[in-house]
């Protein structure tokens, strides 16, 4: 009977050259998706809600990437998503390998991201019908969300339902490789 051959194991080995974030995460992630869309928005109103002086906050553009994946991954609570930044390759890709704490999270959703939630919304599906990607039955599910009064609280519990057809029409705009090939207002 021959003897059981297996790879080599070291947690310990050290690398020449380390191996980036950027190439852990596939090509057809949806949080390239998330990392994509959200580069093509106009932030100016949720950057205006950020006071001059004190410590440096976290980049606005990085902490709505991190939430809504966050939001389409299941996870709400901001110590799940502090931890998920810790544990977890593409919100560290999406974070550029920072981590901001959940105090810092929460602050951002109800100080920042508030009263800006809607305009945000609207670019992103404004941005997706024009690309040509929503319609027909998509809009039902747009004109939810654009007619509620906590946009936020709406996406965060509806979102998980309609997970799979989100994922599709972007999918759809990116063809293969994600390329976006939008500006409109960054």
């Amino acid at each position: 009977m021959a003897k059981p051959k297996f790879k080599s194991y070291n947690q310990g080995q050290v690398s020449l050259f380390p191996p980036t974030l950027d190439e852990k995460v596939p090509k057809n992630s949806p949080a390239r998706i998330i990392n994509q869309i959200v580069d093509n928005l106009d932030l100016s109103k949720v950057f205006d809600t950020y006071k001059g002086g004190g410590t440096t906050a976290y980049n606005p553009r990085m902490m709505l990437k991190v939430v809504l994946y966050s939001y389409l991954n299941n996870i709400y609570s901001s110590r799940k998503i502090e931890q998920a930044l810790t544990d977890r390759v593409s919100f560290m890709w999406l974070s550029g390998n920072q981590t901001p704490d959940h105090n810092t999270i929460n602050r951002f959703r109800s100080s920042h991201l508030k009263d800006s939630i809607h305009e945000v919304f609207t670019q992103v599906v404004v941005m997706l019908v024009e690309m040509g990607c929503l319609s027909g039955s998509s809009s039902n599910l747009v004109q939810l969300i654009l007619s509620s009064k906590e946009p936020l609280f709406f996406l965060a519990t509806q979102i998980p339902l309609y997970r799979t057809s989100l994922f599709s029409y972007f999918s759809i705009c990116l063809h293969g490789p994600l390329q976006l090939h939008y500006s409109k207002g960054i």
